[in-house]
């Protein structure tokens, strides 16, 4: 028999506060080389701008590596009634940080559905992009120590093979 596979990568918005720093500190750094030439251009002199060349340098460096060092990526991955969640930082680093076994789903339905509802109390934990609303879906299932509802942002492919495994726990959009 063959078994049923599945892979998605999805990039979460990066947090509003994070790209807001780091246009502050590239405009500060812009704002000081201009002044180190105009003030060049008052004294006749180009040593401001050239001892201010190597600080803007360090900065705008350190600033786009911190930047880039925290974008992250999910991947799931359904295979062999497993879920995997995988959180991928850099495109390089890969942790899994869930696994699902699908004996263990109450429910997996859109989280705008119904039959969610019934579970608002539970802890949600979000693993998806938040870029699109209707293509999120809850999975309610224990999840470090607890029943949680995990919310993901499946594949069709990832949701035609839920529906076939999971049957009635299964409810589409």
């Amino acid at each position: 028999m063959d078994s049923l596979y599945a892979e998605v990568v999805v990039k979460p918005r990066q947090p509003f506060i994070r790209n807001t720093i780091a246009a502050i500190v590239y405009l500060a750094a812009i704002a000081f080389f201009i002044a180190a030439c105009v003030s060049a251009n008052l004294f006749g002199t180009m040593m401001p701008v050239l001892q201010s060349i190597p600080m803007i340098i360090v900065i705008v460096a350190i600033t786009t590596y911190f930047y880039h060092r925290g974008k992250i990526e999910y991947e799931y991955i359904y295979c062999d009634d497993v879920i995997t969640i995988a959180k991928i930082t850099n495109k390089s680093k890969r942790k899994n940080i869930a696994s699902i076994e699908t004996d263990n789903i109450e429910l997996f339905a859109p989280m705008e559905s119904n039959e969610l509802k019934h579970f608002s109390n539970l802890k949600k934990v979000d693993f998806a992009s938040a870029r699109k609303k209707g293509d999120v879906y809850g999975v309610v299932t224990p999840y470090q120590g607890s029943n949680s509802i995990i919310m993901l942002e499946p594949s069709e492919k990832m949701l035609s093979c839920m529906k076939i495994k999971l049957g009635r726990k299964y409810v589409n959009g």
